[in-house]
This record gives structure tokens, sequence and C-alpha cells, in this order.
């Protein structure tokens, strides 16, 4: 799952899907 929002994150931001996985911790 977590190299899904990192797809997300390249698509859009790297600094978004950091920032993502640091508040959500449980993925």
């Amino acid at each position: 799952m977590t190299s899904l929002f990192a797809q997300l994150g390249i698509k859009n931001s790297n600094e978004e899907i950091e920032i993502f996985i640091v508040s959500n911790p449980g993925i």
C-alpha cells in the first residue's frame, strides 16, 4: 500500500507524500 501512495506522491510532490506517511504511521 505504501508503494501506491509513493506513486501518487511522485505525481504530486515527494514532500506531500512524506508528510502523509509521517501523519499516518499505521500504513
